[in-house]
């Protein structure tokens, strides 16, 4: 008897040590939203060959994890309410779950642009916004090599505080959703400001393609070279104009002040500094810490009780590393800790990113801070500032670094669909068209759904308006490089000629977007019957010294919207200046008519003619060509009847 009792006792204990060995990704925690489909998964990792039970909703499954680890489950709830439910794995529970429907939000910075960043044109949304089924996990950046396991971010529930800090064009997209399905809304948010497409592809994808090939060399060999070259020429140019740092050797003791940490450490350029007291437990100290700044462009330093624990470094700048320093137990104490950071910058005030983490503890975006402005220097005069050498922002992104650390960990979980807002960093770029479009299927193939829903949204208008019809700008050529992709079945595309402002590349109106992705979705992936696509040139037929256009998606017909007297030149400055239009005379502006030289003119007359438009020019006797719209920023005001702009187009 007493054998058996041990032999049950090191049987109880190998369980649970075995049970302890499974990892759920954060993707399954608290607060999680899961696809409410029949072949909903669930994965993670355990031991190799070790047995895992996933139970919720009242459906279960078993799986063995493989060589490497790696488990998935398959659970149907396609018949489950909304919950809430406990996942249970083995030994562990995850609480408050939902199903419902899940979105991946990827993309560049109008994508990862927050809703608190739009206030001053939707002043009470975050106030109004708490919703306990409408929840965002935001994936922190992170570029890595090499697949990861597990994603950087977590589950946080729509709430007055919490809402500031999602993507807005997701928000305003899920929004849509909720208040249409009736149903949960889980959005997966991972963007990056300025990333290439390239970026984002799966390595089976890079190494399978030869584009990706060509530009993984190319940005390999600026990683070997450029850092050097900058190291070189800043040192250089801050010696020149008096811009070096200057020297210190503490934490500052006095002049310490509280304040929100919203965009900088103070609004100018120099030295300052960032301090918070963490306590830690003797566990903690023991195991160190691990501090996370995020990716700077300038130097930094990390400091803790008053010692200099790591200092980002000029080719840490040059290549945008993430600043992360482990904090030995040497440097710490049991009770409280004091973090400080310090910050320099030579010419530019720049965001400090956020949030910043530091151990287990994540600080959450807008926290109040002690700062100290060490010192500030002189604004440069702008020819000065633009002699500084300049970082290459995107172009040493490795094709796959923003996979590998912001998608790969959630692969193969269930989406119904994805959006995506970026082109900015590839305009002018040829082989667009060819890479989105690879791009999609990469998508598609990772999350195991050949027909993914995939909506984006084409360029919003920007830069100054022209007079001069003549040119093809490299944003006009964007859009239908990104228009390119909608031969691809179960895609849709937001037009946004509509909501951009000149003198800014965010555009603060993100509430269109989102609405315009959001019927994409209704219409395609859930069958709803809304209309959601934008009129394009479908034909165009001579009529003496006139063309008469027909267009797709009229949507019970088409309208002139009244033009605009003024334009927006930044919103969030409430800077505007008076609309010059280009054809005054006539219904519709934005139409530009060429003969056989190939010369353009604007239009005297464009006018809607029932279901068609007739356009004419007394500059062009024999018209063969018409343009609509064709110009960074447009001023056109044709639209079909379901309120949708007529996306830009080129006659041939």
């Amino acid at each position: 008897m007493k054998e058996t009792m041990i032999a049950a006792l090191l049987l109880c204990c190998l369980t649970s040590a075995v049970f302890a060995e499974v990892k759920l990704p954060a993707l399954f925690s608290d607060h999680a939203v899961i696809a409410r489909r029949a072949d909903a998964r669930v994965f993670g990792y355990a031991g190799p060959g070790e047995k895992v039970t996933v139970a919720m909703a009242g459906k279960s499954a078993s799986a063995a994890a493989d060589k490497n680890g790696f488990w998935c489950v398959t659970l149907d709830l396609s018949k489950a309410n909304a919950g809430p439910y406990e996942l249970k794995v083995n030994n562990k529970v995850v609480k408050d779950v939902l199903t419902g429907e899940v979105w991946l939000a990827s993309g560049q910075s109008n994508m990862q642009f927050q809703l608190h960043a739009v206030k001053d044109r939707f002043p009470d949304e975050m106030a109004n916004s708490a919703d306990n089924e409408l929840r965002f996990f935001q994936v922190n950046t992170a570029k890595r090599d090499t697949p990861q396991k597990d994603l950087d971010g977590k589950w946080v529930i729509a709430a007055k505080n919490t809402t500031g800090s999602f993507s807005a064009v997701a928000y305003f997209f899920a929004k849509k959703l909720r208040s249409e399905l009736k149903v949960p809304v889980g959005v997966l948010s991972a963007a990056v400001g300025g990333s290439p497409i390239e970026a984002w592809f799966s390595p089976e994808a890079v190494a399978g393609n030869p584009l990706l090939q060509r530009n993984m060399k190319q940005v390999q060999q600026w990683i070997r070279e450029y850092p050097p070259k900058y190291t070189i020429a800043q040192a250089e140019w801050e010696k020149k104009v008096n811009r070096q740092d200057k020297p210190h050797d503490k934490v500052p003791a006095e002049k310490w002040e509280k304040r929100q940490l919203t965009y900088a450490v103070y609004n100018g350029r120099g030295a300052g500094w960032l301090r918070r007291n963490v306590d830690l437990t003797a566990e903690q100290v023991a195991k160190g810490v691990t501090v996370n700044l995020g990716a700077l462009c300038y130097p930094a330093e990390i400091w803790v009780n008053g010692r200099k624990i790591a200092e980002h470094k000029a080719d840490d700048i040059a290549l945008e590393r993430v600043f992360t320093a482990a904090v030995p137990a040497a440097a710490l104490k049991a009770g409280s800790n004091e973090f400080a950071f310090r910050y320099f910058n030579s010419r530019w005030t720049r965001p400090v990113p956020q949030p910043i983490r530091i151990g287990e503890l994540t600080i959450p975006r807008n926290s109040v801070w002690e700062m100290n402005r060490e010192y500030e220097l002189p604004v440069l005069v702008p020819e000065v500032g633009r002699s500084q050498p300049l970082l290459p922002a995107s172009r040493f992104v490795l094709p796959g670094a923003f996979y590998n650390g912001m998608v790969a960990p959630m692969v193969p979980v269930k989406l119904s669909g994805m959006i995506w807002y970026q082109g900015e960093a590839n305009a002018g770029a040829g082989n667009y068209p060819e890479l989105f479009k690879a791009f999609i299927l990469d998508m598609r193939a990772k999350f195991m759904d050949k027909d993914l829903p995939f909506f984006f949204c084409q360029l919003a208008a920007y830069q100054n308006k022209i007079t001069d019809p003549n040119p093809t700008p490299g944003w006009t050529r964007q859009r239908e490089n990104q228009r390119a992709a909608l031969a691809l079945p179960h895609t849709g595309m937001a037009v946004l000629t509509d909501c951009g402002e000149a003198q800014d590349i965010h555009p603060h109106d993100k509430q269109t977007p989102g609405n315009r992705l959001a019927a994409c979705a209704l219409a395609e992936a859930y069958g709803k019957k809304v209309a959601c696509r934008s009129p394009y040139l479908s034909g165009v037929k001579v009529e003496g010294d006139k063309l008469r256009l027909t267009l797709t998606d009229l949507e019970g017909g088409l309208v002139a919207k009244p033009v605009p007297e003024k334009q927006i030149i930044a919103g969030y400055k409430k800077a505007y200046a008076p609309l010059v239009r280009n054809s005054p005379g006539t219904q519709l502006e934005g139409f530009a008519l060429c003969g056989k030289d190939g010369k353009w003119f604007w239009a005297d007359s464009a006018v809607i003619d029932g279901n068609t438009v007739v356009v004419s020019s007394k500059k062009v006797p024999a018209p063969t060509r018409v343009r609509y719209n064709w110009s960074n920023n447009p001023s056109g005001n044709l639209y079909n009847k379901a309120g949708f702009p007529a996306a830009p187009f080129e006659s041939k």
